[in-house]
């Protein structure tokens, strides 16, 4: 199975790109923000994913690995296609869409073409647990003595696409908020009104 493709660049469109390696050209599905971030006779790197129909066979690939993740999990989704992966992938950047599944944000999930009301109440009931209960409840349980809730919280919005000095800045500000009772400050809180700040 292709993991990845490396090569030069020769062509990009709207939807889809073409990398050359060795003679051979590529024809990769993939984001505008993948698009977006690379240039014709740059050499990349595409992490790939086969896409075997009984009519079609399609390459789908991204720059970053993240990306690459998001599109698989939309798609593990019921009713979900390639097609409406790559145009969530197009409109809002890898973790905009974890924040948006994260908090239930159906409003803007329901501004991705294709993306009915009905649909997007799905991918966040499908998906909420998956990318949601490992920031939130996992971490709570933790049991290095050495993760004080302010350290899982960084990791935590590290996980979810954000920068880690971005993460420490607004950690360290909702924890100087409450001043010394930060025992009564429980991670999940700490990471929701972090990410109420990062929006």
């Amino acid at each position: 199975m292709l993991n990845y493709i490396k090569g030069i660049l020769e062509e990009k469109a709207v939807d889809k790109i073409v990398v050359e390696n060795n003679g051979i050209g590529y024809e990769i599905l993939t984001s505008l923000n993948t698009i977006e971030e690379i240039n014709i006779g740059e050499k990349i790197k595409i992490h790939t994913k086969l896409l075997v129909r009984e009519d079609d066979i399609q390459l789908v690939g991204f720059t970053s690995k993240e990306e690459l993740s998001i599109f698989n999990l939309l798609t593990s989704v019921s009713k979900i296609g390639p097609k409406l992966a790559l145009s969530s992938l197009s409109v809002y950047k890898s973790e905009k869409i974890k924040l948006m599944i994260v908090e239930s944000d159906i409003n803007s999930l329901v501004k991705i073409p294709g993306m009915g009301k009905k649909t997007a109440e799905r991918v966040i009931l499908e998906l909420k647990d998956k990318i949601g209960v490992v920031y939130f409840t996992d971490l709570e349980s933790n049991s290095e003595p050495q993760l004080n809730i302010g350290h899982q919280a960084i990791e935590a919005l590290v996980s979810l696409g954000f920068s880690k000095k971005e993460s420490e800045d607004v950690v360290k500000k909702i924890i100087k908020s409450v001043g010394n009772d930060t025992e009564s400050l429980h991670v999940e809180t700490l990471i929701k009104n972090a990410l109420f700040e990062l929006r």
